[in-house]
């Protein structure tokens, strides 16, 4: 005899994590839209003959959004506007049909990532607290004066929330020049928590902003059985600001195949900038070294994490002596605006784009 009320429970409990998933993904591209209205409002509006290759491309709603005046009025990509994907129908049709959305927002965490990457170049974890324990690298219960002692050891600290953060929030940094109550204090702050020791990264890389750890933002994606690199762009820190994440002040600018740096970068309005705002660096034709052994990693990851994430945004240093160290693997809630205002349409305009929308659409 089936249990009406355990299969209810488990009915209810399913439909309330797909509603609150649901509207949090409205939410978040909604929250994404607003932050550049004022840019927006200063851009050439569409013409009527974009909004008929919008509304032809993909139906009268989306005609509506407002990134596509961003998309309209690019700098220096020739990309046509019906190759750009509308945000809410990436957030809510493409990730969810690539990535388990409740699974793979509970392996994004940092905490993991020892075991899912020991082979890997990452940053070198000092402590940990999960769950409101807290472990040293290896996992092991350590006590608050073994914490103090292992960052002391390292001298210098970056603590991280380990999971469900994002755009830069919930990163704090500590020396040993500071009281270690503080010290406790940051780790302790909340349940789940990582603390690393910094990166030094290339010099080529620090010229554009020292105070902050550059980092490229490759997305890959594993369709067919095979990993393609689908767009690549460096965030930036600005005005001495420790992190470069876009939603926290900093910008962007896309990378070409070869290597180099597009001409424009954008800020987290959309603006345009030719040239670093803080460095003075110019962005037109800069290389990034040894951008190919960046792809190549990432490559090498991307089927690791494909039982629960095949759409994957990596984030990457360039560590002092040139090799690619891995910072994050963003597996949900992924910001194509800015990426597609950076770099073009994020699946390209060419047939994998087409395959992978008629794959998308036929799930229906």
């Amino acid at each position: 005899m089936i249990n009406l009320n355990a299969t209810s429970k488990k009915w209810v409990s399913s439909f309330d994590l797909w509603f609150w998933e649901k509207l949090g993904r409205n939410r978040y591209v909604n929250r994404m839209a607003d932050k550049r209205l004022r840019y927006i409002s200063s851009n050439t509006p569409l013409s009527a003959e974009q909004k008929l290759i919008i509304k032809e491309t993909w139906g009268t709603r989306y005609v509506r959004s407002k990134f596509f005046t961003l998309y309209s009025n690019r700098h220096g990509l020739p990309y046509n506007l019906s190759d750009y994907i509308p945000d809410d129908y990436y957030m809510n049709k493409v990730e969810p049909f690539f990535n388990h959305p409740l699974i793979a927002r509970k392996n994004e965490d940092k905490n993991l990532y020892d075991l899912f990457f020991p082979d890997i170049r990452m940053p070198e974890t000092v402590a940990r607290q999960i769950d409101g324990v807290l472990l040293d690298a290896s996992y092991s219960i350590i006590s608050q004066e073994e914490l103090v002692r292992l960052c002391h050891q390292a001298s210098e600290v970056i603590i991280k929330v380990a999971s469900e953060s994002g755009g830069g929030h919930g990163i704090s940094f500590w020396s040993e020049n500071e009281d270690d109550i503080v010290l406790v204090h940051k780790v302790m702050q909340g349940r789940n928590i990582i603390v690393q020791k910094l990166v030094h990264q290339h010099s080529s890389i620090a010229e554009l902003h020292p105070n902050s750890i550059n980092t490229l933002r490759i997305m890959t994606i594993m369709y067919e059985g095979q990993v393609h690199v689908m767009t690549h762009f460096i965030r930036m820190g600005i005005d001495g600001k420790k992190v470069d994440n876009v939603s926290s002040g900093g910008m962007l600018c896309g990378i070409n195949e070869d290597g180099q740096m597009l001409e424009t970068g954008y800020d987290e309005d959309g603006r345009p900038l030719k040239a670093h705002p803080t460095s003075g660096v110019v962005f037109k034709g800069r290389s990034i070294p040894n951008f190919e052994a960046c792809l190549d990693m990432v490559r090498n990851l991307a089927p690791r994490l494909s039982h629960m994430a095949k759409l994957i945004s990596w984030d990457v240093a360039i560590e002092e002596d040139g090799l690619p160290t891995l910072i994050e693997a963003n597996l949900t809630y992924c910001d194509i605006g800015i990426y597609q205002i950076a770099c073009g349409p994020v699946f390209g305009s060419g047939e994998l784009k087409n395959s992978i929308l008629k794959s998308v659409k036929a799930s229906k």
